[in-house]
């Protein structure tokens, strides 16, 4: 079935390439600093950078969250039922605080919603280095989470992470996408157009666009937000 692959940080959640590094700097110290009962919350945010680097040269044999755990846990010497509730409060409450750093759009809906009229099986291919739960909850800073979302990656069951093929081809095996009826929608020319290596057509949305694209394609078609909303009217 014909599909749209949409990134989500800085494409259709709106954020800054500066806003984004304050979003994960003030993650981990928000993220530490509710653990700090538990792990001194210097050792946390270190062991969090080191895990989450070690889950982005994932070679695909484990799933990200697998990959992660395994340095972070022992690193912490902690066990799963020890720190996995309080993660997921977390994600639950302090963590919405981070939306200030975005800049919601109603554009968001309106594209999502146009790729559902006109028929379109809709994924959000979001880079899978968070749990379900926070994707869940930036989905719902743009007020897309209630859309007919036919997969929406999460750490726990990708597999590597973008700009890696393996995450896309892993798509591509699991949902059954022909890659050439296919467009994958980001703001990233490493991350996200990466994919016309596959076959995909691709989107680039400038609004907030990041990366050299030295390893990638060129996009099929770029331009702003508002752009891709004309777009899709006009040409899917």
């Amino acid at each position: 079935m014909k599909t749209i692959l949409f990134d989500l940080d800085g494409t259709l959640l709106p954020i800054e390439q500066d806003k984004f590094h304050l979003f994960f700097q003030d993650y981990v110290k928000l993220i530490s600093k509710f653990c700090a009962h538990l792990v001194d919350p210097e050792l946390f945010a270190q062991t969090l950078r080191d895990a989450t680097i070690t889950m982005f040269r994932n070679d695909g044999l484990k799933t990200n969250e697998e990959v992660f755990m395994s340095n972070f846990l022992p690193a912490l010497n902690l066990k799963k039922e020890e720190i996995y509730p309080l993660l997921e409060s977390f994600y639950l409450t302090e963590f919405r605080e981070l939306k200030k750093h975005t800049e919601p759009s109603d554009l968001s809906g309106l594209i999502v919603q146009e790729a559902v009229d006109r028929g379109w099986q809709i994924v959000l291919a979001t880079n899978p280095v968070f749990p379900r739960i926070a994707v869940d909850e930036r989905m719902n800073w743009v007020n897309i989470r209630d859309y007919p979302w036919h997969y929406i990656s999460s750490y726990e069951k990708s597999r590597a992470c973008k700009p890696s093929l393996i995450y896309y081809k892993d798509l591509v095996e699991e949902l059954g996408l022909v890659p050439q009826e296919c467009w994958m929608i980001g703001n990233d020319r490493d991350e996200d157009m990466i994919a016309g290596k596959l076959g995909f057509k691709t989107f680039l949305v400038t609004d907030n666009s990041i990366g050299e694209g030295k390893n990638s394609p060129e996009p099929s078609v770029e331009g702003s937000m508002k752009e891709l909303l004309l777009f899709m009217r006009e040409n899917l």
